[in-house]
């Protein structure tokens, strides 16, 4: 387990208030059929207050639906990119990361808030698919080297993130993008 990189550490403002967005979509980079890494950072207010900023580079596996809902389901669709992306952060960084201030529950809570403040319609399916298609990802430990590597280039900070955001684009190329 590692320390958080400065880059990583949730800024509590003390005050509870409305969920919210500060990035637009994050545009994502193919590297396989199940997983993209982030082409633009994510940063999202929780209700507690709580900002979690994710660095461009986060390698996701988008919503984890159940087999069956991806068949009616894009699990990269745009409107639900920036709530997977920092669901998945604040999940992945309980493996990786020694005394990460965050709980499924509270990680749980800000998927659900993000997904509202996409499309309120879908919020409450999305949530419930989420939920049943990663009933167990919490409690397993992941050790991806994706993974580690981002954390290595986040100790590094964000200049190291844009040139290895340039090296995949030039490895997997334009058309990887969407």
């Amino acid at each position: 387990m590692r320390q958080i990189p400065d880059i990583l550490k949730p800024v509590d403002t003390l005050t509870t208030d409305l969920p919210m967005w500060f990035t637009r979509q994050p545009g994502y980079l193919r590297l396989s059929r199940n997983e993209v890494i982030t082409i633009g950072a994510v940063r999202f207010r929780d209700r507690d207050g709580v900002v979690w900023n994710c660095p461009a580079g986060f390698p996701t596996d988008g919503m984890s639906y159940p087999i069956l809902v991806r068949l009616l389901f894009d699990r990269f669709a745009r409107r639900t990119r920036r709530p997977a992306t920092t669901h998945d952060f604040r999940y992945a960084m309980n493996d990786y990361i020694r005394n990460w201030p965050d709980t499924r529950r509270k990680a749980d809570e800000g998927l659900l808030d993000g997904l509202r403040l996409e499309e309120w319609f879908w919020a409450r399916t999305d949530y419930i698919a989420v939920r049943l298609g990663g009933q167990g990802v919490y409690d397993r430990q992941s050790r991806e080297a994706a993974m580690i590597q981002w954390l290595d280039l986040c100790d590094e900070g964000y200049e190291a993130i844009e040139e290895y955001i340039q090296e995949m684009i030039e490895q997997y190329g334009e058309a990887a993008i969407f």
